[in-house]
């Protein structure tokens, strides 16, 4: 992906925190000049005591002089170097947490068919390691990138009011080191994109391992999936190798030539000095300046490897958001403020992975009435009432609602006229009450509990919470691990009966149900 697309994706992010990520570029500014004033003053001194006879009380106090003011532009230095970090890495975090909040807040109001197709491990993989990666490009490599660029600019000031021959030859060396790393770019990238799909891939393998664990031990296929671990732990080792080789490269590389150049200086100045073209002085602070900007030249190596692993993140991120339906469209149409009268589907057909898993479906359902859709396993029975709550949109037909064709509506709104108990409801880990309560549209009501109890009576689970410790405050494991199928499903009717809405969808809910409890409920 481009540049100017990353740039143009960040720049939002980034316009809140203009303030303090132009303040601290200026303590950058600052702080590095007042670091490049200690080699000078340095060379002041070697010049002093080099030139004078003897050290009298008026040369040490001079050498005191400057001795002080090395110290005090030292100290200001640092105490700059803190503020330009904190300013800058805060607020690449800000940026970071904007980033991932907004995500998530699009990911909320997504059809179901795009978790469909992004599997839950590459979603985790984008929000969280993608994003950190992101972070660092808009945190550390800027401020990395601005100190270098400052420096050599600043040395090469230096050096060429020192000698023009010492600054031709050490920065010399020195500028081919932008060349050198040029030809890493791209192979970097490309490892770096590699290596992040290969890390969702395993991500999605170890969610999906843990989150099925039961079953892999009832059939005893442990070893399988060990297997499948390993291999898809080797294809994220590989790449990961690739990008260490790579960068095992560069570095050795910079320092290698970054060395060749003082090398080549102090030769040069070793000769100047002889000549008297130059002092012991200046050929101190002209070595001293070339070792001050050889270690962020070292370091150009990590930043290269920051900004494409960053780019190639970015680029993830920028992909994933591409094919997400935007707020405006999810926002578009008008609210539904009248009271239900009627639902109808007219010639509707759902086209799910290029495969027509309904078709043609007619029917009405008025205000009132009770509809049961009874058919054969895998016939689509749960998908037509996804598509009645409007989890998933019609391929074909329309379907209305008070004669209305539904996306004529705001889909928020639409969808706030269902409540749902699924076959296999989901349930957090969280208690069994604040499971129960998420149906409800007010929380804060006074008669909250009298209406969760008034939903448990009704799915019957009443009885059942003497044998739970805690009862309804009873902490749940990951999915409810800790209940019992059919009282899994009764805290998801319950939490469905209480939301109160226009529509009571009831998907197979009492499947997991003795006949007794099954014909309570019912009744």
């Amino acid at each position: 992906m481009n540049f100017k697309r990353q740039i143009e994706y960040l720049r939002p992010y980034l316009r809140p925190y203009k303030f303090q990520v132009s303040l601290s570029l200026f303590f950058v500014l600052i702080s590095t000049a007042l670091d490049q004033a200690s080699p000078w003053i340095i060379k002041l001194i070697v010049d002093l005591l080099t030139q004078s006879e003897q050290l009298d009380g008026q040369v040490q106090s001079q050498v005191y002089e400057y001795l002080y003011l090395l110290a005090g532009l030292s100290v200001l230095a640092a105490i700059l170097l803190f503020f330009q970090r904190y300013l800058l890495i805060t607020s690449s975090r800000k940026v970071e947490y904007s980033l991932r909040k907004n995500l998530f807040e699009k990911l909320q109001i997504q059809n179901r068919d795009f978790f469909d197709k992004n599997p839950t491990g590459d979603l985790m993989s984008r929000s969280t390691n993608d994003l950190d990666h992101v972070r660092d490009l808009v945190g550390p490599v800027i401020l990395h990138i601005a100190r270098m660029g400052l420096l050599l600019i600043y040395t090469g000031i230096c050096l060429y009011l020192i000698s023009p021959k010492i600054a031709l030859v050490g920065l010399g060396f020195s500028l081919l080191l932008p060349l050198i790393s040029m030809k890493f770019l791209k192979f970097l990238y490309k490892t770096h994109s590699t290596n992040q799909k290969f890390l969702a891939k395993l991500n999605t393998f170890l969610h999906e391992s843990i989150s099925g664990i039961s079953i892999i031990k009832a059939h005893v296929i442990e070893p399988l999936f060990i297997k499948k671990f390993t291999e898809r732990s080797e294809e994220f080792k590989q790449t990961s190798k690739k990008v260490a080789y790579t960068n095992s490269f560069i570095w050795p590389i910079i320092a290698v030539v970054s060395g060749l150049g003082i090398c080549a200086s102090l030769l040069l100045g070793s000769y100047l000095v002889q000549q008297g073209e130059m002092t012991i002085g200046d050929l101190s602070a002209a070595i001293l300046y070339l070792v001050k900007v050889q270690f962020p030249l070292v370091g150009l190596g990590w930043v290269i490897s920051l900004t494409q692993r960053g780019r190639a993140s970015l680029d993830r991120i920028i992909e994933l958001e591409d094919a997400m339906q935007t707020q405006e469209e999810y926002e578009y149409g008008a609210h539904f403020n009248d009271a239900f009268d009627q639902l109808e589907l007219k010639d509707m057909s759902l086209t799910l992975s290029e495969v027509k898993v309904l078709d043609s479906i007619n029917l009405t359902i008025k205000r009132g009435q009770s509809l049961g859709i009874v058919g054969a396993t895998g016939s689509g029975k749960t998908l037509l009432s996804q598509v009645i709550a409007g989890i998933y949109p019609s391929s074909q037909g329309e379907v209305k609602l008070n004669q209305t064709p539904i996306i004529s509506f705001n889909k928020l709104s639409y969808k706030r006229l269902f409540s749902i108990a699924p076959q296999d409801g989901f349930l957090f880990s969280d208690s069994i009450y604040n499971n129960i309560i998420l149906g409800s549209q007010n929380t804060d009501s006074p008669t909250l509990d009298a209406q969760v109890q008034q939903a448990v009576e009704i799915a019957d689970f009443t009885k059942d919470l003497p044998s739970i410790p805690n009862r309804l405050e009873a902490r749940l494991g990951e999915k409810g691990i800790n209940l019992s199928g059919g009282q899994k499903q009764r805290v998801g009717l319950s939490r469905a009966l209480i939301a109160n809405k226009e529509i009571l969808i009831l998907d197979d809910t009492l499947s997991a149900l003795d006949t007794e409890t099954e014909a309570q409920v019912l009744k």
